[in-house]
């Protein structure tokens, strides 16, 4: 073999391996931009998803009403983010209004006591109560299956011309969901809303002879008996300084015992006079309801004792603190009823 045959070959080799290097490059460098690519996107869909959840949890309200109006907002907020700059979300997008539960915007139940965050929401179905519905879950993406697949660049290199991306966000509103020492009293949800929906700060709460009350004793389980000893065993515990105290927490979604009014005692409840306590409040279609069983706790009210009246007017003076500020990061998620703060955040 000459010396030129020889460098030829060399040549030849090194030829190769350049291009083969080149060819392993360039997919590098193809992967690396569609990675970042892709990457891009799918923050520009979580931007989308998070805005569009956070805006529609703020509209919920308790009320069959505002579900369609969660829906439209949260349609509107993801309507103002683009991905890509190129994709008409239009063209993918559902409002979802009938609240199937593979839409695209979706309110239901968030459930704080589920340890799996991906078990934490449940679709609202025609039976569940509006007054349940504390959060709103939004998905959005980018596939062929949507019609919107995103573009690879430099396809015919990589073997593939489209790849999918995808993001979801759920978010709660309202308020805190659990009370750590309330006292045995439950409210009716209805007994705080005015006529054109405003908060009822009305100062008195009178205990009537009647199973038709809309206030009445508790024993702070789902459990009976709840009687006037049960009753005042639970002051007594409840009025103790601390470290003595003993309290009976209440988680909303929990069922509490109750019982009517008419069992009242002035003296149990006197010692309460001038302390800010805390109440269960309970969830009744129409407050002219029987107010016996064991409903559904949905939510918590704050109010000062003001004065404790025995026969003939059984009653407790009391007024309700629409304007207390009660924030609990941990927990939120229920109905406000003025006295705690309602809020919304992102949980998935």
């Amino acid at each position: 073999m000459t010396r030129r045959d020889r460098r030829r070959r060399q040549r030849g080799a090194i030829g190769i391996t350049a291009v083969l290097f080149m060819i392993a490059l360039g997919g590098v460098l193809a992967l690396s931009l569609n990675v970042g690519h892709m990457m891009k996107v799918r923050n520009q869909l979580q931007n989308r998803v998070d805005s569009a959840a956070l805006a529609g949890a703020m509209e919920l309200d308790g009320t069959v009403a505002q579900l369609t109006s969660a829906h439209n907002i949260a349609y509107d907020y993801a309507m103002r983010h683009l991905t890509d700059n190129s994709d008409n979300p239009t063209a993918f997008f559902d409002t979802n209004l009938a609240n199937a539960a593979g839409g695209d915007i979706v309110h239901g139940v968030w459930d704080f006591t589920e340890p799996d965050r991906s078990l934490a929401f449940e679709p609202a179905t025609a039976a569940t109560p509006a007054i349940l519905i504390n959060a709103v879950q939004v998905r959005s993406g980018r596939s062929a299956t949507r019609g919107n697949p995103l573009s690879v660049f430099f396809g015919n290199f990589l073997g593939a011309s489209s790849a999918s991306v995808s993001a979801e966000a759920v978010a709660v509103s309202r308020a805190p969901c659990n009370e750590d020492c309330p006292i045995p009293i439950v409210f009716a949800d209805c007994l705080f809303k005015n006529p054109d929906g405003s908060l009822n700060c009305d100062p008195t709460l009178v205990f009537r002879s009647s199973q038709m009350d809309n206030t009445g004793f508790t024993n702070l389980t789902g459990a009976p008996p709840t009687n006037p000893n049960v009753v005042a065993s639970i002051i007594d515990d409840w009025l103790k300084p601390p470290p003595n105290r003993v309290c009976r927490p209440v988680h909303a979604g929990s069922p509490v015992n109750l019982q009517n009014g008419n069992d009242f005692k002035e003296n149990v409840w006197a010692p309460l006079v001038g302390r800010k306590v805390t109440v269960p409040v309970v969830h009744l279609e129409d407050c002219s309801t029987n107010f016996i069983g064991q409903p559904v706790v949905v939510g918590f009210a704050t109010f000062t004792i003001g004065a404790v009246h025995g026969a003939p007017n059984k009653s407790i003076d009391t007024h309700i603190d629409c304007d207390e500020q009660i924030f609990q990061m941990e927990n939120v998620g229920c109905s406000n009823f003025g006295s705690l703060t309602p809020f919304n955040r992102l949980v998935r």
